[in-house]
């Protein structure tokens, strides 16, 4: 005499993953997320209603180190699988709020709107690099440098920057500047 087992094969779902991310305050950026099926996001780790289902998630303007939550879900006809919860921060650089970024008299920069370059000076005092950050906290350049000087921003869309200025004994400062169109 055999025994007969019905076995039905279930899909598994894991947990998606995001990598953390890192902007300046004030802005927003697209988390994306490695996921075989439908994702769904959540603003804790026990909320129950999604605030954005896809492979991605555009963070509203963000001012505090955020911390989101995210499971995949596959459903058809009859089952629907869930994965566990799975978490990606974003933080928020600097205790700077972005309305100060240009208050620091001894970082001066000009033409401000620029088209190709961009003259920093910071009253003689020793750099170890400078980088320019974009709309949504990316990084789209970085040159190390010793003393005040000239930065080519040709290679940069037009928009809206932030400049970072790393002094050579650790102290960072910020200026916002505009990238025009115009060369």
């Amino acid at each position: 005499m055999g025994i007969r087992h019905d076995v039905e094969l279930q899909p598994q779902v894991e947990a998606p993953v995001a990598f953390d991310q890192y902007i300046l305050p004030g802005m927003q950026t697209t988390v994306v997320a490695l996921a075989t099926h439908e994702v769904h996001w959540y603003d804790s780790d026990t909320a129950s209603q999604a605030i954005a289902v896809g492979d991605y998630f555009t963070t509203p303007v963000l001012y505090d180190t955020t911390t989101y939550y995210l499971e995949e879900q596959f459903q058809d006809d009859t089952l629907l699988c869930t994965s566990s919860r799975s978490s990606v921060t974003v933080y928020i650089l600097g205790n700077t709020s972005v309305s100060e970024y240009n208050e620091d008299s001894m970082l001066k920069i000009f033409p401000n709107p620029t088209g190709d370059f961009l003259t920093i000076d910071v009253g003689g005092e020793p750099l170890r690099a400078v980088s320019v950050y974009d709309a949504e906290g990316k990084r789209v350049l970085t040159k190390r440098v010793s003393v005040s000087g000239v930065l080519d921003v040709t290679s940069i869309k037009p928009g809206s920057y932030l400049l970072r200025v790393e002094y050579a004994d650790g102290r960072c400062r910020w200026a916002k500047f505009v990238k025009s169109g115009e060369r």
